[in-house]
């Protein structure tokens, strides 16, 4: 009897393991194949994780923005980063609104605020965004001259470097870097 039940919960908790999995991939399929493609400028880079590899790390912009209203915003909290289309495929950044409002924009980016802090003392405050996406992973051999190319870029101002991105209903899934209109790979 009592086999029978370990059994039982067994299967439940593998079903279950299953469930998780499978709505995970669903939803990040959904976004990659009904979501807007869009590349958003990003800067600097991170160029080692010794425990998970070689990556990049992805800044977008903005990293920070300021507001007025010290009650608006506050550490933690979740809110929308509205992008507006400049030219072709490329967005750049509209607006920050909390997530209990309508977004502006059709395209925008679920994201949580860092930190939130006071910047001159005429009630002016900053807020730290931490985007869903952080990290782009890459091949190991490839790394060294992906990361030349990505530095030479970053450095030089005449240069765009965008994240590539699926984006449906503020959720993102990261597709890769671009270095003006040449994806890297």
């Amino acid at each position: 009897m009592k086999s029978g039940w370990k059994w039982i919960l067994f299967t439940g908790v593998v079903l279950f393991q299953w469930y998780m999995l499978g709505s995970w991939i669903y939803r990040e399929e959904r976004t990659i194949s009904s979501g807007v493609f869009i590349k958003i400028p990003c800067q600097q880079v991170d160029p080692k994780d010794p425990f998970r590899g070689t990556y990049f790390n992805i800044n977008p912009i903005p990293a920070q923005f300021e507001y007025t209203d010290s009650l608006r915003f506050t550490r933690g909290q979740t809110v929308w980063i509205n992008y507006e289309k400049d030219s072709g495929d490329v967005y750049t950044f509209y607006s920050v609104q909390p997530d209990s409002e309508t977004p502006e924009m059709p395209v925008y980016i679920q994201s949580q605020i860092k930190f939130t802090f006071p910047v001159y003392p005429d009630s002016v405050y900053s807020a730290t965004l931490e985007y869903p996406f952080s990290n782009l992973y890459v091949n190991e051999k490839a790394a060294p001259d992906l990361l030349e190319q990505y530095n030479k870029a970053l450095s030089d101002t005449t240069i765009k470097v965008y994240a590539g991105l699926h984006v449906l209903n503020g959720k993102a899934s990261l597709e890769g870097l671009w270095i003006g209109n040449r994806r890297l790979e």
